[in-house]
Order: C-alpha cells, then structure tokens, then sequence
C-alpha cells in the first residue's frame, strides 16, 4: 500500500497555531492548550501507516468542505506510530507519535478558512497521505545519520 485516507473531526478548542507541526488524534476532547492539533477522532489505523516506515516523499492532502491544503513530508525507516496522535513535524524529531518529518507546513500556516471549519464539532475532514516518490538520500540534509 502507498496510500491511506482516514477522517477527523472538528472541535472548538482547535487552534492550529504550533509553528513547527500538526497532529490528528484519535482523542475526543481536547484542551486549548493542544496548538498543533487540527482534527479529533482520527480514524487512521497503525497497520495502514506502515508505508511511511519507508524512504518516502509524500504528499498530504487535507480536505474540509472543498478547501484543500496540500503538504509534502516524508517517511523514514525510524518511525514507531502510535494510537495517540498522528503528528506531522517540519523537523526531524521522531517520537510514538511521530507520522511524518520534515514537512513544508505546520498548523500555524495552513489555510485559516479550513483551520476555522474545523472549530466545529460537525465538521468532517478528509486526510491523505500518498507516496509520491522514494529517496535514498535527503538531499536539503545530507548530514542526518538516519538517511
């Protein structure tokens, strides 16, 4: 598998305003104090995710009522996953929750009209994650050990 879509609901106490990731989670309820979270109960499955575990370039389409937002991240050999939360990071800080590094966006600049739809409980997004192409090397960071 190359691909995987999944869904997330809204919630009032989204923010998305976290400068360096964005995360989806499978919890219900969440706090004002979860700045990267941009959608709850994720419905993503562990065994679904395992292609990112790859040297792969990805592309991230998030979908809310016709407003899209495209990302482009990237797999790596180091990721665990968790049933948590699904964080994107514009770094490569890799823990459990970890899903994707080195991404091109972060909560804090995806469209504020989609980040706003999602404030509400009624609201329905639509995740994916599909591979675009594999790497050998990142070539923005040849120093990495992990690549």
């Amino acid at each position: 598998m190359n691909s995987i879509t999944f869904s997330a609901t809204g919630h009032e106490n989204i923010l998305a305003t976290h400068e360096r990731s964005f995360e989806f989670t499978k919890s219900k309820e969440i706090s004002k104090d979860a700045d990267c979270i941009m959608g709850v109960n994720s419905d993503y499955k562990l065994e679904e995710l395992e292609f990112l575990k790859d040297k792969v370039k990805v592309k991230i389409t998030i979908d809310v009522e016709n407003l899209k937002e495209e990302i482009i991240a990237y797999g790596s050999p180091e990721l665990t996953f968790s049933d948590e939360g699904f964080v994107v990071r514009m770094t490569n800080v890799i823990n459990p929750k970890t899903g994707a590094i080195y991404a091109d966006k972060s909560s804090k600049t995806i469209n504020k009209k989609l980040i706003e739809k999602m404030k509400h409980k009624e609201t329905k997004m639509t995740i994916t994650i599909e591979v675009i192409e594999k790497y050998e090397k990142l070539d923005f960071y040849e120093g990495l050990s992990m690549f």
